[in-house]
C-alpha cells in the first residue's frame, strides 16, 4: 500500500500544482532528497541489522560435494531454504515437505513427490537449519529421531554417517531453545547460519506400531475440526508427524492443533496474544470427544470445552 499510496501523492502533486509548477518542482525535490538522505543513513546495514559483506547479499559456503552432485533435497522447516539453490549443483531440486503445509504420499502432491523421488534416487537428501545431525540424547533439534519420524512417510531415512553442513554468513541464526539437561550450544557467530544435509537411504523397518499411533492422532484431529468447523479451515490437511504427537496447521486461520500423549492443544497466532488452550486428554477424545463451543470475538477466536467446568 506504500507503494500504491507514493504513486497516488505524486499524482495528487501534479494536479493540484499544475498551474504552479514552481511550487510543485519544489515539494518533488525535498521528497527525493528526503528519500536521498534515508538511502544513505539506511543502507549500511541489512534488513536485519547485519553489516553488509562485500556487497554480497548472502555468502553462501557449499561443500564440494553439494556443488557438483545434483540430488533432490527434502526440506522440513517452515521455510523452504530455497535460496541456496543457485550455490547447489546444476539440476538439483527441492522439496519442502514439511513445512507450513506438509505433504503426503496421496493425492497429487504425494504422486508428484514420489515420481521425483524415484527421479533422483539413489542421489536424495534431507535438509534442515542447523549445524548437524544430533543424536536423540543431545536432545536438540534436528536430531536423528525427528528427521526419520518425518521421512518416514516416503520410506526413507537420514544415514548419519554421509552429513555435510552449509553455512549462510549475512543470516543470523533462529533462536534456539535447549533443555537443562543437554549440552550447552557452542557460542556460534551471530550472522551466521547452518544448514545440514545429510544422504537418505531406504528404511524397512517395519513402521506398523507408527502407523497405527499415527491413524489415532487423525482420528482425533478429524473430531476436533468436525466439532469447531469455523475455526479448522482448510479441513483434513495432512498431519506432520514428529515422534509420538501430531500437528496440523490451518494456515486459513492462523491456527495449530497439537496431539500428543499430554494432550490435545490448540495454538493460536502469536501476534494475537493468546495463550495455548488444552482441549482435555487424547484418550477422552478417542472415546467420546468432549463439546466445544467455538466464537471469533474482535479478532480472537475463543474455544471452550462444554463438558468441563473450567472455562479454558
Amino acid at each position: 500500500m506504500a507503494c500504491v499510496g507514493g504513486a497516488l501523492v505524486i499524482g495528487l502533486l501534479f494536479h493540484v500544482f499544475s498551474t504552479r509548477p514552481k511550487v510543485r518542482n519544489y515539494i518533488l525535490a525535498v521528497i527525493f532528497g528526503t528519500q536521498v538522505i534515508q538511502l544513505s543513513m539506511g543502507a549500511e546495514f541489512r534488513w536485519n541489522g547485519v553489516p553488509w559483506d562485500g556487497g554480497r547479499w548472502l555468502d553462501v559456503e557449499v561443500p564440494e560435494s553439494l556443488a557438483i552432485e545434483p540430488s533432490l533435497y527434502l526440506t522440513m522447516d517452515t521455510q523452504s531454504n530455497s535460496f541456496i539453490a543457485p550455490y547447489l549443483a546444476k539440476d538439483a531440486g527441492l522439496i519442502n515437505f514439511s513445512g507450513a503445509y506438509p505433504l503426503g504420499v496421496t493425492g497429487a502432491n504425494g504422486a508428484r513427490v514420489g515420481a521425483l523421488i524415484r527421479q533422483y534416487a539413489p542421489h536424495l537428501r534431507f535438509l534442515s537449519r542447523g549445524e548437524r545431525l544430533y543424536t536423540d540424547a543431545m536432545r536438540r533439534a534436528p536430531s536423528v529421531s525427528e528427521i526419520n519420524d518425518a521421512l518416514g512417510r516416503f520410506g526413507l531415512r537420514a544415514d548419519p554417517s554421509d552429513c555435510a553442513t552449509i553455512a549462510v554468513r549475512g543470516l543470523p541464526p533462529d533462536l534456539e531453545f535447549t533443555f537443562a539437561s543437554s549440552r550447552p550450544a557452542a557460542k556460534r557467530p551471530a550472522n551466521t547460519t547452518y544448514l545440514v544435509s545429510c544422504a537418505l537411504v531406504p528404511d524397512n523397518t517395519d513402521h506398523l506400531a507408527d502407523r497405527t499411533r499415527q491413524e489415532a492422532i487423525d482420528v482425533v484431529l478429524d473430531r476436533l475440526e468436525d466439532a469447531c468447523p469455523e475455526l479448522f479451515q482448510p479441513r483434513r490437511l495432512p498431519t506432520d508427524y514428529r515422534g509420538d504427537a501430531g500437528r496440523r496447521i490451518y494456515l486459513n486461520t492462523d491456527l495449530m492443533a497439537w496431539v500428543g500423549k499430554r494432550g490435545v492443544k490448540l495454538f493460536f497466532d502469536p501476534t494475537r496474544g493468546d495463550d495455548p488452550v488444552f482441549l482435555g486428554r487424547e484418550d477422552d477424545w478417542l472415546k467420546a470427544p468432549p463439546r466445544l463451543a467455538c466464537a471469533r470475538r474482535n479478532g480472537h477466536f475463543i474455544v471452550r470445552v462444554l463438558d468441563s467446568k473450567e472455562t479454558r
